[in-house]
């Protein structure tokens, strides 16, 4: 007989103040890794961060301290540079996307706060439903490196998320319902593949 779905707690309250980045490094990387690119040219690794003026640029401005460029003629997008002292101190830890699950998984929780936030604002939607009032909150991305991270950074920063068709949705809650497993006992035949 078949019981009643159970609640499982799946993430807890972290409260690390290690960190292999500041909080300031983990948000321009995760800048970087959602709306900006990072590229290796010999030895010389370039930083850039694309924003919309109808969004984050004045932020990311004001987080970089970098100039940024002009304006694409067709989309209006900014280009940002990240600064040379920043990219140094950011390649000590970072290389390419693959990179990204490790790093998150030691950073502090202000770090993880701040590269969570700033991926959010990067890459997530937030929908409200008019006629109940609730909001549902999701993050687009196909890089699995950078879905990877986020799904880290969110577990760290005290929330859960359930992942389908290309989105993660943010849950408002710390716990998932499981249904317990049920046994059968099963009668009949077993197809069994033969293969060579």
């Amino acid at each position: 007989l078949g019981q009643a779905a159970d609640l499982r707690t799946v993430t807890g309250e972290f409260k690390g103040t290690e960190s292999i980045l500041s909080p300031r490094l983990a948000e321009i990387l995760g800048w970087v890794v959602s709306d900006g690119y990072n590229r290796w040219r010999k030895n010389y690794c370039e930083m850039m961060v694309y924003q919309s003026p109808k969004k984050h640029l004045a932020e990311n401005v004001r987080l970089l301290g970098t100039m940024p460029r002009k304006p694409h003629p067709t989309t209006g997008v900014v280009c940002v540079p990240v600064s040379n002292g920043d990219m140094k101190a950011l390649v000590k830890v970072f290389r390419s996307k693959a990179d990204l699950p490790g790093i998150v998984s030691k950073l502090s929780r202000e770090a993880a706060e701040e590269m969570r936030d700033a991926m959010f604002k990067a890459e997530g939607w937030t929908h409200l439903e008019v006629d109940s009032g609730t909001y549902t909150r999701g993050f687009a991305q196909y890089a699995p490196e950078v879905t990877d991270a986020f799904q880290i950074l969110t577990l760290l920063c005290g929330e859960t998320l359930n992942a389908r068709h290309g989105n993660m949705y943010i849950r408002h809650g710390t716990s998932v319902k499981f249904k317990p497993w049920e046994r059968e006992t099963y009668y009949g035949k077993v197809r069994c593949v033969k293969t060579e």
